[in-house]
């Protein structure tokens, strides 16, 4: 038999800057253009989108937002995190990782340390991977970095360095061993970052993960403080969005110029009131047997119902014309074209193109309306 999905992945749209994304109309942002403006940032763009996947309803790119989440997030959150935990062992220790207290794991505060990892990690990155709800699952990931930094703010182990440096050494442990399952769990969504973790401990991402305080080796030397995220100035925003823009007013097709007939000969009053032009509307439409350009049409126009044929065929389908409002000429003589008799004309307007418009009196309804 047939094996039936378990689960089928689809997400909505994601606009861009307040409309829809478009790239026949450049408004996009195009994968060349970004690595080109924003070397080495390969990650932030990916966190930004994975952070704002339209999973379960549309959602909305914008540079601003990009700027947010990576000043506020990125540089200050997971950032800041590996930044302070580096250059605290490389001011204390030398670089090396410390050494680890005896019973410094049990005590509370370092057990809900612990726990929460555990549950963030478990209980809910791996079901929403699982299930590819991704934000939820990247999300999870920078709670992990927030615990982080949470322990280095409540324990502040530079205060400790000279009155208790062995538990100033096992906050620092921690810390260190905390970048591993964090690079772990961030490899999906910044595989650059992940990999820059690594090679500041000198581990593998893919490596398994050992309890936290039995990951890394005591003396192991570590990499030097580096900066995985700069701050992104205003300046930089604003030239996106003005790049953007200018982008799409190139590509949008200019206006065409109306292209203006010469006017015809001057009629006199007594011409043009002896003209009887009426409103109508359509109510039956065929085509002419055996000619291409021709409609037959029954119009009312108010006393009497007539019948008229325009040269309209290529521009319209007989079925699109039932109701449509017109302003008919109905004292033209009478004359036949294709075997029928057309009673009447039927007034159009043409642009350069020789695209058709219908002329009508749109705020009246009524057929049989004279026109003057």
């Amino acid at each position: 038999g047939f094996i039936l999905p378990a689960n089928v992945p689809a997400n909505e749209f994601m606009n861009l800057e307040g409309e829809k994304m478009s790239t026949s109309r450049n408004w996009a942002v195009q994968v060349h253009s970004y690595l080109n403006n924003w070397p080495g940032r390969e990650d932030v763009m990916r966190y930004v989108l994975a952070s704002n996947i339209p999973e379960a309803k549309d959602s909305e790119f914008t540079w601003k937002d990009f700027q947010a989440r990576n000043n506020n997030e990125l540089v200050a959150i997971l950032g800041n995190f590996v930044n302070r935990v580096v250059v605290l062992t490389h001011k204390f220790f030398d670089g090396k990782v410390p050494a680890l207290q005896d019973g410094f794991l049990q005590q509370q505060y370092i057990k809900e340390y612990l726990g929460g990892i555990d549950r963030l990690s478990q209980d809910v990155y791996e079901p929403a991977m699982e299930a590819y709800r991704f934000r939820e699952a990247l999300a999870a990931a920078m709670d992990v970095v927030r615990l982080g930094n949470k322990l280095l703010t409540d324990l502040e182990p530079w205060k400790l360095y000279k009155t208790d440096p062995a538990s100033c050494a096992s906050i620092l442990r921690l810390c260190l061993e905390t970048l591993h399952p964090m690079g772990r769990l961030l490899q999906p969504f910044l595989p650059f970052t992940a990999e820059k973790i690594s090679t500041l401990l000198d581990i593998q991402v893919s490596d398994s993960i050992q309890p936290l305080g039995e990951g890394l080796r005591e003396g192991t030397a570590i990499g030097k403080p580096i900066h995985l995220f700069s701050p992104i100035e205003d300046e930089q925003i604003e030239e996106e969005v003005k790049a953007l823009h200018t982008a799409a007013a190139a590509t949008a097709s200019p206006e065409k110029e109306i292209e203006v007939k010469a006017s015809k000969a001057s009629i006199s009053y007594e011409q043009f009131a002896a003209m009887d032009m009426r409103t109508g509307v359509i109510l039956e439409a065929t085509k002419v047997p055996k000619a291409d350009r021709l409609l037959q049409l029954l119009v009312d126009i108010g006393h009497e119902k007539r019948t008229i044929v325009s040269g309209i065929a290529e521009h319209f389908k007989p079925e699109e014309l039932i109701g449509q409002h017109v302003v008919v000429l109905i004292n033209l003589a009478p004359r036949k074209m294709k075997g029928v008799e057309s009673q009447g004309m039927i007034l159009m307007a043409e642009d350069a193109d020789g695209k058709l418009y219908f002329l009508s009196a749109a705020n009246s309804p009524l057929s049989g309306l004279p026109i003057s």
